[in-house]
């Protein structure tokens, strides 16, 4: 086993349901293309909605807020050092914090259960790889729709890692993310996260 990442999504529905409901509220523009997604769940691409600097200000902060949520799950390539940080207080705290600073408060517990259990398994996984570092890799966007307090993205790209020195890059896939506002002045946060391949041929 080499990487294991945790994608949390919502409880009861997915970053693509929330997506086609922007797109069909009684807000949406009749030129909005059909939002249907294809047997692997993949979505057309849009035109960006909302004010310019709407849209600006989420294409600004979501390539660091999808790193972080994968950040959090870095871990030393020793076993005992592993499960020590796992377990240690100080570093739990921490994962919180950074899961605070990522996440909307509504999906915070869910992503801190998942995680814990997760990370508790791996503790004492001999035949896990962990990584040591990351990062998300933008490689182009396909529309984000701002309204009001809440915003959704899609995008192409994928998350690399740093295993024994050497940084691994997944494959390309379509992101589906929704956003909500962290507090009035549009620090945005995730709502939710889905990933699809992509389209072949």
């Amino acid at each position: 086993m080499v990487v294991v990442v945790i994608v949390v999504a919502f409880v009861g529905v997915g970053a693509e349901a929330i997506i086609q409901g922007f797109r069909g509220s009684p807000s949406s523009s009749a030129a909005t293309p059909d939002p249907t997604p294809t047997d692997s769940g993949y979505l057309a691409p849009v035109q960006d909605r909302g004010t310019a600097a709407a849209v600006a200000g989420v294409k600004k902060v979501l390539p660091g807020l999808l790193t972080e949520s994968v950040a959090v799950q870095r871990l030393p390539k020793n076993l005992a050092a592993r499960a020590a940080q796992i377990a240690n207080p100080k570093a739990v705290a921490s994962r919180r914090q950074a899961i605070n600073q990522v996440w909307v408060p509504s999906q915070r517990a869910g992503v801190v259960a998942g995680l814990e259990q997760a990370l508790a398994e791996l503790g004492a996984d001999a035949s896990y790889t962990p990584f040591q570092d990351n990062r998300f890799v933008l490689k182009r966007w396909q529309g984000v729709e701002v309204h009001g307090h809440a915003a959704t993205a899609l995008l192409v790209g994928h998350e690399e890692y740093k295993l024994a020195g050497t940084w691994q890059a997944d494959a390309d896939q379509q992101y589906q993310i929704a956003l909500g506002s962290l507090d009035p002045k549009h620090h945005w946060g995730l709502l939710g996260v889905s990933r699809v391949p992509l389209p072949t041929g």
